[in-house]
């Protein structure tokens, strides 16, 4: 299992590449980082993860253009948005957008468990 992890923040990045790690069977050679939309959507392409977590707010592309493109790519892409937001409008415009799964920073181990499970159904 692949996962690709996109966030702005080197930090945020780091912090739920580490609740992956330790409370999945998923290993770190198994998690590639993004720094921004562009640089998700061309290792998307070239990879096809299982699992992409996203930010929203990146300075680059907004995450919901992110999932646009990355549907358009793979109509079967499973992306996880990740936001400080509690907006009900963001998350419903992420959902809209093709968006499976959404969950809050700071990342929780428990909501990242949950999330794996509930989008890749194990």
């Amino acid at each position: 299992m692949s996962i690709l992890v996109v966030d702005d923040s080197h930090i945020m990045r780091a912090v739920l590449k580490d609740i992956i790690v330790g409370n999945t069977q998923i290993p770190p050679e198994d998690i590639e980082e993004a720094d921004g939309g562009t640089e998700a959507i061309r290792k998307y392409k070239a990879n096809k993860p299982d699992l992409v977590f996203l930010d929203i707010i990146m300075p680059d592309i907004e995450g919901t253009d992110v999932v646009k493109e990355l549907i358009k790519i793979d109509p079967a892409a499973k992306i996880v948005m990740c936001s400080y937001s509690s907006d009900a409008e963001d998350a419903q415009a992420c959902f809209e957008a093709g968006a499976k799964g959404y969950i809050f920073k700071p990342p929780k181990a428990n909501e990242v468990k949950a999330a794996i499970s509930a989008v890749l159904g194990k």
